[in-house]
């Protein structure tokens, strides 16, 4: 990364940290093991709510671009926080447009590899249950020959629910899948890794709420710990927790 990718970079991994800090919500992240601390993935996740950015961005410790609709684009300082990564736009009301989109992310992501974030049920969930996963996103982690890593957003749904303003102070967990290889799929096995990441999405999903009751709310992170930069995976951090 240049200085000031670096900079843009951090500025908006503080916002998202801020974001969670200000509506009160402690964050706690499992999974961390199973990803190399200097790789390259895509990280496939379940989408809950607004708040499932804030809490993967200052969670992963990883240059991250995004993979987003275009509207996204245009929400006040959230959309200019996630377009500081990179993002990639895609408008899905336009085939031929988001189709060379996304030709133009695999070309870049050849000539400069870094992570990417991809919410495969396109938009967030209307009730907190999985949707349906597409498969656009896993054409593009094929093309360019990416490891899958299946990521759950656990919480979220409570804090903010899609059509409402109100904003509520929920425990947040992030638990990460093992990556699953990409390297010898062709565009037939687009299912068929849509369905593998799935299955590790709705195991997870289980697994957290088989546990919930039990589960403490946490400290929220300090206001001043929001500004220290983020290490590797392999490092104790805030909200981190030891493999069971």
């Amino acid at each position: 990364l240049s200085g000031a990718q670096r900079l843009t970079w951090r500025c908006a991994v503080v916002f998202f940290r801020l974001v969670l800090w200000s509506s009160n919500c402690p964050y706690t992240v499992t999974g961390l093991e199973n990803v190399d601390p200097d790789g390259n993935y895509f990280f496939a996740a379940n989408h809950e709510s607004l708040w499932d950015v804030p809490l993967l961005f200052s969670v992963l410790p990883y240059w991250l671009i995004a993979v987003a609709k275009k509207s996204i684009a245009m929400v006040p300082i959230f959309g200019w926080a996630v377009a500081a990564g990179g993002t990639v736009w895609v408008d899905r009301k336009n085939s031929a447009s988001a189709k060379k989109t996304m030709d133009e992310a695999e070309k870049s992501l050849r000539a400069r590899p870094r992570s990417v974030l991809v919410f495969p049920e396109g938009t967030r969930t209307p009730d907190g249950e999985l949707q349906e996963f597409k498969k656009g996103v896993f054409i593009l982690a094929i093309q360019a020959g990416y490891p899958v890593v299946p990521v759950c957003v656990c919480g979220t749904y409570d804090v903010v629910v899609k059509g409402k303003r109100a904003i509520k102070s929920r425990p947040l967990h992030l638990k990460i899948g093992k990556p699953i290889e990409t390297k010898d799929m062709t565009y037939e096995d687009r299912d068929k890794l849509s369905q593998m990441v799935l299955q590790q999405v709705t195991a997870m999903k289980a697994e957290w709420r088989a546990g919930q009751a039990s589960q403490s709310g946490g400290k929220v992170e300090p206001f001043y710990h929001c500004f220290v930069p983020t290490p590797k995976a392999d490092k104790k951090f805030w909200g981190r927790l030891p493999p069971p």
